[in-house]
């Protein structure tokens, strides 16, 4: 007796057609992407250590995907505003946050910050870079051991930089001062550039930011480097002890680089991103490109930077309620 095969349904039928038909547009939309330019936003002002890394890895990200990648800087609010606009925004894969660690803080520090983790995939990691404080050339204090005596010395006298909006500069700043135990005036500016630029002119005593930030002043002389958070110095600047080696070792730590899309954004697309940024990392030159701005390239998968991720927001939460911070912008 021949066996025939099961007869499906007209249901079942058409339930599978849609599927097919579903998977091929997926394939296809993935070839297809990216057919337009892209925009990278990015929530700080021009000249910041954000912006510098932005735009390297937008060249670089343009090469790879074979359209032009724009840099959009939307500074202010803390860093929220641009990132609120990339939540708003069409989720087709083609507008992208630039962002970096403040990207995390401000959900725990900000009681409304306009956006959920969840609000955004990941779209490629870029790399982390550590922390530097620098001060301001002409002040009578050349280590950081002598601006701690100086500033507790002089409380009302000392003024520090900050991007504030519950970012890692307002985080970083309020851990030092913590574990230094002094006090300083707080000023806030809206992005890197311009906080480096008021401390370069005198307006600001010291700063601490991302090390592409610092490292395009030293050279200048306007600014000195009194410490780094990394766990070990930079090759950039060797002469630049590490916070841990000065007897503070909770200031430890760094800021990442990376882009996201928006949480709806079409899986093929997020695919593509993905697979673009990978390509993008995997070349020495560029590598080396973010080692002259002393960023370290992500070596591992991105299902490892995910859980490093969630591991640096556990921990700057922490810090925010242990500063008194969780929730009070």
């Amino acid at each position: 007796m021949t066996e025939r095969s099961p007869r499906l349904s007209p249901v079942t039928r058409a339930t599978a057609g849609f599927i097919g038909a579903a998977l091929l547009a997926s394939s296809a939309l993935a070839q297809q992407f990216p057919s337009k330019p892209l925009k990278m936003v990015v929530s700080y002002s021009a000249g910041g250590p954000t912006d510098v890394v932005a735009r390297l890895y937008a060249g670089r990200f343009a090469e790879v995907v074979g359209q032009p990648v724009v840099v959009e800087n939307r500074p202010g609010g803390g860093g929220l505003i641009g990132i609120r606009a990339v939540k708003a925004a069409e989720p087709d894969g083609y507008t992208l946050d630039f962002s970096t660690t403040t990207h995390n803080t401000a959900t725990a520090t900000y009681k409304e910050p306009g956006y959920a983790l969840t609000d955004f995939t990941l779209a490629s990691y870029v790399g982390i870079t550590g922390l530097m404080l620098a001060a301001n050339a002409d002040r009578p204090y050349k280590n950081l051991r002598e601006l701690i005596s100086y500033a507790k010395a002089n409380p009302t006298k000392i003024n520090s930089g900050t991007l504030g909006g519950g970012g890692i500069t307002q985080l970083i700043l309020a851990r030092f001062k913590s574990a230094a135990g002094i006090d300083t005036t707080d000023i806030n500016y809206p992005g890197g550039g311009p906080a480096m630029q008021a401390l370069a002119g005198g307006t600001i005593d010291f700063y601490i930011d991302a090390a592409p930030t610092a490292l395009s002043q030293l050279k200048g002389g306007r600014v000195r480097a009194l410490a780094i958070t990394t766990e070990r110095r930079s090759a950039l600047a060797p002469d630049v002890a590490t916070f841990k080696e000065l007897g503070l070792p909770t200031m430890s730590g760094g800021a990442w680089f990376a882009t996201f899309a928006p949480s709806k954004t079409p899986v093929p697309a997020v695919q593509a991103l993905r697979a673009a940024g990978v390509k993008a990392l995997a070349s020495p030159d560029f590598q080396q490109k973010l080692l002259s701005v002393a960023v370290d390239p992500w070596q591992g998968s991105t299902e490892e930077f995910e859980a490093y991720l969630k591991q640096d927001w556990a921990l700057w939460e922490a810090d925010a309620r242990k500063l008194g911070l969780l929730g009070t912008m």
